[in-house]
């Protein structure tokens, strides 16, 4: 049996390598494109299945897949129960207080939120949250990378490793300039790089008096992500209502 599949910001460029993807599963099975209003020339079919901007395209799906604003993901949660369909959320910018809208709809119907779909970023989260229990009173840094379209910053992917390698007392400090005065031993600094068409580039760094300590991770292809949302979205169908899963849940 496979369950029907609609693929919201279908039309982007996450949404059609999402698509494809669906179409390759054999757990899934690409059922519909929601995409926004306005969107010129818009197909009314693609992959053999109906796009659409209206949210009645919904409705007999089982599980969303999410690419799209921060805006319309909120929507879509509330939607998702209405409609009693999964929804897994790729969409980055949230805010604290998106996230604890969504959060209540989790209690109510499966959804899977993670700014970074790829198994790789999310096995390194966990080795990072590791690496900072095994070298306590090192300084933490993060650099994120990103082309220079990409809208927010820094990078939620950034943010995700911020917050593994984070501990009581510790506060993030955005870039540096001026005269900020000596490094005190609580920041984590984050800092963001926009340039060219880099697809995605993180780099954790622990730096100690006398040794250094560093996780890198490019992304070569957007199809890392569109992968993740993928195996997500096939290990979500068969949850049950209760916390904000993550990648991490679909790892271990």
């Amino acid at each position: 049996m496979t369950h029907k599949t609609l693929v919201s910001g279908g039309l982007g460029r996450m949404g059609l390598r999402i698509s494809k993807m669906v179409k390759e599963s054999t757990i899934l099975e690409l059922a519909g494109i929601l995409e926004r209003e306005g969107i010129e020339d818009m197909p009314k079919e693609l992959y053999g299945v109906p796009v659409s901007c209206q949210e009645e395209i919904i409705k007999g799906k089982d599980v969303i897949i999410d690419f799209s604003s921060p805006a319309n993901s909120l929507r879509l949660a509330e939607k998702a129960v209405e409609y009693k369909a999964a929804l897994v959320i790729g969409t980055t910018g949230l805010s604290d207080d998106d996230l604890k809208k969504i959060a209540l709809s989790a209690e109510k119907t499966p959804v899977l939120f993670a700014p970074n779909m790829s198994l790789g970023v999310n096995l390194l989260k966990r080795i990072a949250s590791m690496i900072t229990d095994g070298l306590p009173g090192f300084d933490k840094e993060i650099i994120e990378s990103h082309h220079n379209k990409k809208a927010d910053a820094p990078s939620g992917t950034a943010l995700l490793f911020a917050e593994a390698v984070k501990r009581e007392g510790d506060e993030f400090v955005y870039g540096r300039e001026g005269i900020p005065g000596a490094r005190s031993s609580n920041e984590i600094g984050i800092h963001a790089i926009r340039g060219g068409n880099i697809i995605g580039e993180h780099r954790v760094i622990w730096i100690g008096e006398h040794e250094t300590v560093e996780i890198f991770h490019r992304a070569e292809t957007r199809d890392i992500f569109a992968a993740g949302a993928v195996k997500a979205a096939e290990w979500l169908v068969k949850k049950e209502p209760g916390p904000l899963y993550s990648m991490e849940d679909v790892l271990f």
